[in-house]
């Protein structure tokens, strides 16, 4: 996840220059660390992907994805922090109508045909070098473990037509300082939580891969 984050390939036109920042305010607080995010994307994969149910990912970031579609050379050695929410639905949604509600945290291998969100993963100061490696300062990914489940992803909207997600007790395992991946028995257990007000941008068309 954190490598394709961080290359980009646009399969379309974009703007040479970075675009609106579409977030009222949007951050994570965890591990006593707090992070700003500026941008939010939504993108959906159909259900011939993703077992029968429509994917849909809420990204949230400190830059302008389609900025650096085309300018990837500017995002060497630049911080980029990063969040990715993850929920389905046997229902298919868009960019202005995502369900409202209280949705429950399910293992990603559930077989519940109904809303559920079942993973966050959090990126936070990862850099892409010149060499094509990368690194990231700290890493975190929902604990999937039994009894140690977060807290219900909750969509709503203001009055002025924002979407508002929280998430008020995420609990989480970090991995190893430097590292991506979540290494067996020497993860971390850590707790957080999010909060987005705002508007999403669609990026199902871009290709991360």
């Amino acid at each position: 996840m954190a490598t394709s984050c961080l290359t980009l390939a646009s399969c379309g036109d974009d703007d040479d220059e970075q675009g609106n920042e579409n977030t009222k305010k949007c951050y994570i607080d965890t591990d006593g660390r707090h992070v700003d995010f500026k941008y939010a994307y939504l993108s959906i994969d159909e259900p011939s992907y993703s077992g029968g149910l429509y994917e849909y990912e809420l990204e949230f970031s400190n830059i302008d994805y389609f900025y650096y579609t085309k300018k990837q050379e500017e995002i060497i050695g630049k911080k980029v922090s990063f969040a990715v929410i993850s929920f389905v639905s046997p229902k298919k949604y868009d960019i202005n109508s995502l369900p409202e509600g209280d949705f429950p945290f399910q293992a990603y291998y559930s077989s519940k045909k109904d809303d559920y969100y079942y993973d966050c993963e959090i990126n936070i100061n990862c850099v892409k070098n010149s060499d094509g490696s990368d690194y990231c300062e700290q890493y975190y990914e929902a604990d999937w473990n039994k009894g140690y489940q977060s807290s219900d992803l909750i969509i709503s909207k203001t009055s002025d037509g924002l979407y508002k997600i929280e998430i008020k007790n995420l609990n989480l395992e970090a991995a190893q300082p430097g590292e991506f991946d979540i290494e067996q028995n020497k993860e971390r257990k850590t707790t957080g939580s999010f909060y987005f007000e705002g508007r999403f941008e669609d990026i199902s068309s871009l290709d991360f891969d």
